[in-house]
Order: C-alpha cells, then structure tokens, then sequence
C-alpha cells in the first residue's frame, strides 16, 4: 500500500575473504570477494559503494516498481533457460525457466501439465512459445507459492 508508506528491512551479505576450511563445510558453491578481485576488497569503498547504488536502485524501484529491473534481473538469472526442477510440497514440475514477469513471479515453460493454468498468449509470445503448440505450457508462481527448493536438473535428480 504504496499511499499509506511502508517499512523495508534489506539485508546485504558478502563474503569478502572466506577461509577454503569454512567455505568446505559448506553443501554448495561458494565464491568471495577476494577469489573474484584476486586480492583484497576495501571493505569502506565497497560498502559505500554499494550503498549509492542500492539508493538509486530504490529510487528507481519506487518510481518505475519490479518491472524496471526485469532485464537486470533475467540477465543475472543463473537459471534463465535451463531446465529445472520446482517441488511444491510432493509435487515436482520439471520445465525451463523463462525469467520472471514484472511481478516478479516466476515464469516456468513446461509439458501440457493438466491441472495447471496456462498463461495467455502474449505471455507465452513474450519467452518464445509458439502459441499454436500445444504441447507447452508457461506457468507463472508467485514467491508465496514457492518452496526453496527451485534446483537446476542436474542437482534435483
């Protein structure tokens, strides 16, 4: 309810020299500062960097909302056109993630799946469905609707 104001907590974690034994215990991934630079990141220019940056970005966002970051968004989307696995408490949905829609929800093109409403045609236009195929399907789901557990098909096996 943009009229009546609201509050935003954001939160902002970065890894500036992780040590390999941390990074080891660890089930996933990890990358730090260091790593990516090849040495040591000011800590102080970094901060205030990132602080101008988020600044502007807010402002962008409270004049334009999500879909002023959309392109951003897919361009960094380490999923973006790969197939995935999406489980929803029992239920999995293998499909290929198209990005998300200016909600921020995300799009998912799938197998006809009954059961599951299928966006409109512009939308499926919009990611690269042919409209006449029937056997596609783009799906949208709201971050409510989402469990943690969106995984790249190779890690949900």
């Amino acid at each position: 309810q943009p009229a009546m104001g609201s509050d935003v907590v954001i939160g902002i974690g970065v890894n500036l020299d992780l040590p390999a034994s941390d990074a080891a215990q660890l089930a996933r991934p990890i990358a730090d500062l260091r790593q990516i630079l090849g040495g040591p990141a000011d800590p102080n220019r970094l901060s205030a960097a990132m602080i101008e940056r988020l600044g502007s970005d807010i402002e962008l966002f409270e004049r334009e909302g999500f879909s002023a970051f959309i392109a951003r968004w897919n361009d960094a989307d380490e999923f973006m056109n790969h197939c995935v696995c999406l489980e929803r408490g029992d239920e999995k949905i293998v499909g290929v993630s198209r990005g998300v829609d200016a909600n921020g929800a995300l799009l998912l093109e799938v197998e006809e799946q009954p059961g599951h409403t299928q966006l409109g045609e512009e939308a499926a236009a919009s990611v690269g469905i042919d409209s006449a195929s029937k056997s596609k399907q783009l799906l949208r789901f709201e971050a409510g609707e989402l469990s943690a557990s969106l995984r790249p098909m190779e890690s949900a096996r």
